[in-house]
């Protein structure tokens, strides 16, 4: 079936993708042929029978083939539905050959996967759907399945029960994965609250009304490819070199305050180790050429293709692999197994359980792991997408197009596995069709040991609306000695909509924080907002950290001047947690102004504490973060009387003003607000003392509409965005390319991307900025106090003049104010950088 209906949306920056097309090379970097003993034999396609012989595993384990082609190929992603059947997304037109030639011809499927004899090998597929461009993350839902074809997320059904799609429409739109397959949303994964999780996009998503309504959550995206929900509902990703991050504050809540920089506790990197061993050369690596990528027998030595991170969420491989995850390293050929601890500190680490030697490895050049998940038998399953190609044209250097073609690595396309790992000497478990089941039976394999089993019960209970269930749902929470069991429970509870007040009370007084964590969040919908405060209030005398830090969370959801109090308490409580001062400034959005006229009247933030400094601080880089010039004029008033006791509150507000204005900088920019503030000019006429000299010198910088000057040339730059022979209008064109990582926003991807608005490496010298876009950037580095890991390339654009525009752009965009760069400028620093090998480190940029 094709051509459901499609509507327009302005959800993601529109921008022309009328640009050169990146390529990997970076101009003047030489790309040395490997060693002779690094060299591979070629390595033709394998049948699925000699590369199930390539694989080796830990002693207790054995991998089965599920399904290989013609049933199935270039499987990206898969799923199982409540009926137990297996779903798989092909991307049937990505990277057919060395050039990527017609990604974009309507050849992708989505198929359905049927094993009619039960022995665990399928043995006929059914295309669902066919005809699709680049498909890219599927889930089941209402009777159907939830998938994304850029740029919509789309529901489809069968109404007829033949396993072919009969009715189709289209539920949002803004995805990506069109011009840059690698770097767009994906994911789709049911988290336990009943929403859906994606990996690089900026909202997660709630489906209702028989899947004809949709509700939308801005959430800070970050991630690559692939999602992991874990028993407790924390969300896991794994971005390339950075094998495993975890949320643990939910990413929505990071995404509440726009004016907010940097968030504790989302995207943290937990990995212990991003070593990894191949059993094999592997020179086919894109940037194999560069130092200490390959070690000195020619392997990979740490991750560069992580992705597809899988909890395992059952018992059948063993009670210890139970709660593990597996990352899959695409470029190395293996599947990596991390053991995960908790801390009684709140933090996580995720420790390599196989090592010295990987969880999977294979000694075929063409197994390229995409995605693991349980399956509801029991196994680890295991999506292949088999092929000599895995790198998009948009980033593949020479040095590797060289690899493809030596060993001939580009033929044949269209190949695809799946496979599963099951205990060496037990059997998986029959598959249950729990669409055949009733309420009451479903109810008790909402707490089934089996994760996907859980899932797709909580799932069909909801979509049902059972409330009948709720009775005994509750008297298995009250009686389950399993903490996830009471999380699921609790949130089955609220998705039902019949959550009360005495559900939310009993469980914050459950032993387990997590479950006290849990109510806070139902609380937020559950409770009136008197009944929420209090016991937000209270709850920050839990003995628990991370239910503290929900607590702020929480209370930000209520409109009610008490909510200060509240944040103020829990800032006293934990002063040195970044968690919890990340949590408040979520809270204090939109209450910055609110919070300082309560100081003003001395209602709060009476006593010179680093506490009541830390909050005044953030509250002020918010609203200058705002650039709403009303708002930054009534900041500056507030330090205008601010004096006697509390003239150190105007300190901090002068000093956040000049740091903001970098001031002492060869480029201090302007602050634009509307008028001079009520006792401005007094404060600037005080006898000179340190903090009125810096008045002085912000006062240097600030502009409004009277003021002489302000309409001056370097800072009212007579530019327009959209016209289309402007520079900047040019550049804008140009950052489609940076778009994906750094964002439409500019704000990146912690911890990943770095942002790009209030860079010290944008707004500073400018041969700096463009030695990085001509020679790459080797992580870690730190921007504006936070570490970013992940490595970037040369941006290849197809002109000097092309480099100009995007950088003038990124130094005009979002606020930022500093001069244009010229086409001369960038042909100076290529020629005086003309001899540099390998890209920057941090070490070579002090800003």
């Amino acid at each position: 079936m094709r051509g459901y209906v499609t509507f327009t949306t302005s959800l993601v920056l529109a921008l022309s993708t009328t640009t050169h097309a990146q390529q990997g090379d970076r101009r003047g970097e030489d790309q040395p042929a490997l060693p002779e003993s690094f060299d591979r034999p070629p390595s033709p396609a394998r049948t699925a029978q000699e590369e199930l012989e390539s694989f080796r595993l830990p002693p207790g384990f054995k991998i089965e083939l599920v399904a290989c082609e013609p049933l199935v190929e270039d499987p990206v992603a898969m799923c199982f539905d409540a009926s137990g059947r297996l779903w798989v997304v092909e991307m049937r037109g990505y990277m057919n050959d060395i050039d990527g030639s017609d990604e974009t011809r309507p050849v992708g499927r989505i198929v359905v996967l049927i094993d009619d004899d039960h022995d665990g090998r399928m043995d006929r597929s059914v295309a669902f759907l066919e005809n699709l461009v680049l498909p890219r993350a599927i889930t089941p839902t209402h009777d159907g399945i939830l998938f994304v074809e850029p740029p919509h997320l789309v529901h489809a059904r069968d109404l007829d029960g033949d396993l072919r799609a009969d009715e189709a429409h289209v539920l949002a739109s803004g995805f990506g994965g069109i011009e840059n397959p690698e770097h767009a949303g994906n994911g789709l994964a049911w988290g336990i609250d009943g929403w859906l999780e994606c990996s690089q996009h900026p909202f997660r998503y709630r489906i209702s009304d028989q899947a004809r309504a949709i509700h939308m959550q801005q959430v800070r995206p970050h991630g690559q490819w692939g999602v992991a929900i874990d028993d407790m509902g924390r969300c896991w990703y794994s971005p390339n070199s950075e094998p495993l991050l975890v949320d643990l504050i939910p990413k929505h809540y990071a995404a509440r305050n726009e004016h907010q920089d940097g968030f504790s506790g989302v995207g943290v990197a937990v990995a212990s180790s991003r070593r990894v061993r191949p059993v094999m050369r592997t020179p086919g690596v894109n940037r194999g050429y560069q130092r200490n990528v390959l070690d000195d027998s020619g392997r990979l030595t740490s991750f560069t293709g992580a992705c597809g991170p899988g909890v395992y969420r059952d018992d059948l491989l063993g009670k210890d692999v139970h709660g593990d995850i597996f990352v899959c390293e695409v470029a190395g050929n293996l599947i990596k197994r991390f053991d995960i601890t908790e801390r009684d500190d709140g933090t996580i680490v995720a420790n390599p359980v196989d090592d010295p030697i990987e969880f999977l490895t294979s000694s075929d050049e063409r197994f390229r792991p995409v995605q693991t998940m349980t399956g509801p038998d029991g196994a680890l399953y295991i999506c292949d997408m088999y092929r000599g190609i895995i790198q998009h044209r948009i980033y593949m250097t020479t040095f590797l197009r060289r690899q493809i073609e030596s060993r001939g690595l580009e033929r044949p396309a269209s190949l695809g596995r799946i496979w599963r790992v099951v205990p060496e000497d037990g059997e998986v478990r029959p598959v249950i069709d729990l669409t055949a089941l009733d309420d009451e039976e479903l109810v008790t394999h909402l707490f089934d040991g089996n994760g996907v089993i859980a899932d797709n019960a909580q799932r069909l209970l909801i979509e049902r609306g059972s409330i009948s269930s709720a009775e005994a749902i509750r008297n298995i929470i009250s009686g389950s000695p399993g903490v996830k069991d009471r999380i699921r429970g609790l949130w089955t509870l609220h998705r039902l909509g019949v959550v009360n007040p005495d559900d939310i009370h009993a469980s914050m007084s459950d032993s387990d924080p997590m479950v006290r964590r849990t109510a806070l969040r139902i609380s937020e919908s559950a409770l009136d907002d008197r009944d929420l405060i209090e016991l937000c209030r209270s709850s920050l005398r839990d003995s628990d950290h991370d239910v503290r830090v929900q607590a702020i969370l929480s209370v930000g959801a209520v409109d009610d001047p008490e909510v200060l109090e509240v944040l103020s308490d829990g800032f006293s409580m934990d002063p040195d947690s970044p968690r919890m001062r990340s949590a408040i400034g979520s809270s204090l959005d939109g209450r910055q102004l609110e919070l300082l006229d309560r100081i003003s009247r001395g209602d709060l933030l009476l006593e010179r504490t680093p506490t009541n400094r830390a909050l005044l601080q953030d509250a002020v880089d918010q609203v200058l973060r705002s650039r709403d010039p009303g708002r930054t004029a009534e900041m500056l008033a507030f330090a205008a009387i601010s004096s006697g006791e509390r003239l150190w509150q105007r300190r901090v507000v002068i000093d956040r003003f000049a740091s903001r204005m970098s001031l002492g900088s060869e480029t201090p920019r302007k602050v634009e607000i509307t008028r001079p503030p009520p006792g401005w000019p007094e404060l600037l006429a005080e006898p000179p003392s340190p903090t009125v000299m810096r008045a002085r010198s912000v006062d240097e910088h600030l502009i409004w509409p009277q003021r002489v000057g302000y309409l001056r040339s370097d800072m009212q730059k007579a530019v327009d965005f959209n016209d289309p022979d402007s520079v900047l209008a040019r550049g804008r064109r140009l950052y489609v390319n940076c778009l994906s990582c750094h964002q439409g926003d500019g704000r990146g991807l912690y911890p990943v991307y770095p942002p790009l608005a209030d860079s010290e490496y944008v707004l500073g010298d400018p041969s700096r900025l463009i030695s990085i876009v001509l020679h790459g950037l080797e992580g870690p580095i730190m921007v504006r106090g936070l570490r970013y890991r992940q490595s970037m390339p040369p941006v290849q654009l197809g002109s000097d003049e092309d480099i100009a525009a995007v950088l003038t752009y990124v130094r005009h965009a979002w606020g930022n104010q500093s001069a244009p760069i010229t086409p001369s400028m960038v042909s100076e620093v290529r020629e005086s950088t003309r001899g540099r090998q390998g890209p920057l480190r941090a070490e070579d940029l002090t800003p």
